[in-house]
């Protein structure tokens, strides 16, 4: 690395900027408020291309995110709307205990796990199909 001159000069700035600056002298151990100003012009380019790779990063996967920060909220409302509902029905009926699925399992719950897994099944093939066609 080819040494550069040491230069003196004289700049003003705000009593905020100052203050910023003789912050990062201690926090990064530094001799002098040139050799802060050094070190965050040496690293200004450095902070360019972080926040250009974390700017393509959202840019790449922010649809996504959103669709599974969508799905996430959707689910927990049908969750917390059939918990109501089951609730409704557990005080209504005078039930006193919950039955887990591995103790016994009803045919209607066997019925609408069947129901799912396929219609999980549709979908999945649905998009392998898109993705195929989005590749040609």
């Amino acid at each position: 690395m080819i040494e550069m001159a040491i230069v003196k000069d004289t700049i003003r700035v705000d009593e905020n900027t100052l203050l910023k600056i003789d912050q990062l002298k201690r926090e990064l151990h530094l001799s002098s408020r040139g050799k802060v100003i050094d070190y965050l012009v040496s690293n200004y380019n450095q902070i360019s291309v972080e926040e250009k790779i974390a700017k393509r990063i959202y840019e790449m996967f922010h649809k996504d995110f959103t669709r599974i920060r969508l799905g996430t909220n959707n689910s927990d409302r049908n969750s917390q709307i059939i918990i109501e509902l089951l609730n409704t029905l557990m005080v209504k009926e005078n039930i006193p205990r919950c039955l887990s699925t591995d103790e016994h399992k009803s045919p209607a719950v066997q019925d609408a796990q069947g129901f799912v897994k396929k219609r999980i099944e549709g979908y999945k093939q649905r998009k392998d199909s898109s993705n195929r066609v989005d590749m040609i």
